[in-house]
């Protein structure tokens, strides 16, 4: 493959994931309505795991037990609350309004850390 057109693959998958990403906040939104956040965002983890548990499987020599232990505790923990925060502030505002808060984290970070 030629290195325009590998290039040009790469926008179209990083577009096609930020559309997909944007998306995402609208049917939350629309989930929130009839679910509640905690469950919402367990059951967004609980999905997760059952459809990359067996492939973590498959590469069982890059993770051990304690491997495995601790990024479920880390998913559970950090991704799950995420979640939650943002299914939870998804109940009081607009999907717009979510997605463009939670896009500016990079550039937050940035200058935070600089």
């Amino acid at each position: 493959m030629k290195e325009t057109d590998r290039r040009s693959l790469g926008l179209v998958i990083l577009a096609t994931t930020a559309v997909i990403w944007g998306g995402s906040y609208i049917f939350t939104k629309v989930a929130v309505s009839s679910l509640p956040p905690m469950l919402l965002a367990f059951l967004r983890f609980a999905i997760a795991v059952v459809i990359l548990f067996p492939i973590s499987l498959k590469k069982r020599g890059s993770f051990n037990t304690v491997d495995h232990k601790n990024a479920a505790l880390a998913g559970l923990s950090g991704i799950t609350f995420y979640f939650f925060f943002e299914n939870y502030g998804l109940t009081m505002t607009n999907a717009a309004d979510a997605s463009l808060i939670v896009s500016t984290a990079p550039i937050l970070t940035y200058f935070f850390m600089t």
